[in-house]
């Protein structure tokens, strides 16, 4: 069954199921067809080239009874000394002992010769929020995915050598069963922020809709915003439009990028021609100019029953004088009412400001384990004794 796609190796978990590694997701193009954007071979193709060679992706599958049940997605990189500050924070709270934990990981991280990496096992999608490191058949159950994944993980060191970190992302409150085995595996759950998603009223028809149902003193707000907007002109673009002004793109997708509390790696702006190129219409490039200069830019998934708000560039110089990242998300909303999608997801950064144009959390859970036994101690004690930083849930819609 595997004519046209090199194996890299195989092993049984089990009397009927078998975990193998792939060169290429290809294979897996049929199985996952309906499994969402981030199982789209467009995609996967996009963000492999948009990574610019940065790691390498793994392809992990299930078979049973000569049948694909799973097939995943997954991303290996190796970090050098100097790279590890650049990281940012690595866990969500800003509490003194989270702060004097990161300090000691690093340096422990650190140790060994002066150009030995470390190793990482991302099992998930680090360009976005949800549970897109593994798909399943439609009739596979809760405990048999369980096992999957317990299955998959364990492999990986066995068909590609130890990791010293491995992240697990995303799962949801319906993902318990798995997260309590990882659990009993060793991992270690991270304090993550919640994501935020916005829910889309099937009465609306224009933006005019949403503004209506906002409450006096959000209605106000959102119509002063649009107000400073009104200078500022939006186009969308295509791959060829992208592609021509790739430097501006990159510099207003660093300004955010550098921002960014955790920063594994950056893309570039390959990913981003690429994705127009191979989702077309589903996938949007909205450009935003004054006096013809550009000064920030949107990317937005169409879906029907769910889009998602994606990496975006600012000009932060002119971010306040025309409340652009604000307007930002009113345009994504307004994208969405046209597309007549149910859902948008935001992404877990900028919570407060998400929920005063209706956006509300969504717990999703990452896990960790690291090789170092005094290393995963020390997590457990950061898990137990950590928690994000508060914020203010605001409800702007009005109460009938």
């Amino acid at each position: 069954m595997f004519q046209n796609c090199s194996v890299l190796g195989s092993s049984k978990i089990q009397s009927s199921l078998q975990v193998e590694w792939l060169e290429s997701f290809s294979l897996f193009e049929e199985f996952a067809s309906n499994k969402g954007f981030y199982f789209n071979h467009g995609y996967l193709n996009a963000l492999v080239e948009g990574s610019g060679e940065r790691g390498r992706f793994l392809y992990p599958s299930i078979v049973k009874d000569e049948n694909i049940i799973a097939a995943g997605c997954f991303q290996e990189l190796v970090l050098y000394r100097e790279e590890l500050d650049n990281l940012g924070r690595l866990f969500s709270s800003d509490s003194k002992l989270t702060l004097a934990i990161e300090s000691i990981l690093k340096s422990l991280v650190q140790l060994g010769r002066e150009r030995k990496g470390i190793r990482i096992l991302i099992a998930g999608n680090c360009q976005v929020t949800g549970p897109y490191g593994v798909c399943f058949s439609s009739n596979i159950s809760e405990q048999e995915k369980a096992q999957c994944w317990a299955a998959i993980l364990k492999e990986a060191e066995t068909q590609f050598g130890p990791y010293s970190i491995i992240l697990v992302k995303d799962f949801t409150l319906g993902d318990q069963v798995i997260i309590d085995n990882l659990l009993n595996e060793g991992f270690r759950k991270i304090p993550t922020l919640p994501v935020m998603c916005f829910n889309l009223h099937s009465s609306w028809n224009n933006f005019d809709d949403y503004t209506a149902a906002l409450a006096s003193k959000y209605r106000i707000r959102t119509k002063a915003a649009r107000k400073k907007f009104s200078l500022i002109n939006t186009e969308l673009w295509n791959a060829d439009q992208i592609q021509e002004h790739a430097h501006e793109i990159n510099t207003l997708y660093q300004h955010v990028f550098s921002k960014a509390r955790f920063r594994l790696y950056r893309i570039n702006t390959d990913y981003f021609v690429k994705l127009k190129v191979e989702l077309g219409d589903n996938f949007q490039f909205k450009v935003y100019l004054h006096q013809d200069k550009m000064i920030g830019f949107t990317t937005f998934f169409i879906g029907e029953n769910q889009s998602d708000a994606h990496l975006i560039g600012i000009d932060y110089s002119a971010n306040k004088q025309f409340s652009l990242y604000q307007n930002m998300l009113y345009d994504y909303i307004e994208e969405g009412i046209k597309a007549h999608t149910k859902s948008i997801d935001f992404g877990r950064t900028a919570m407060e400001i998400k929920s005063t144009i209706g956006a509300v959390p969504v717990e999703s859970q990452v896990l960790v384990k690291m090789r170092n036994p005094l290393l995963n101690g020390l997590v457990c004690l950061l898990m137990d004794s950590s928690s994000p930083a508060p914020w203010i849930q605001r409800h702007p819609f009005r109460e009938d």
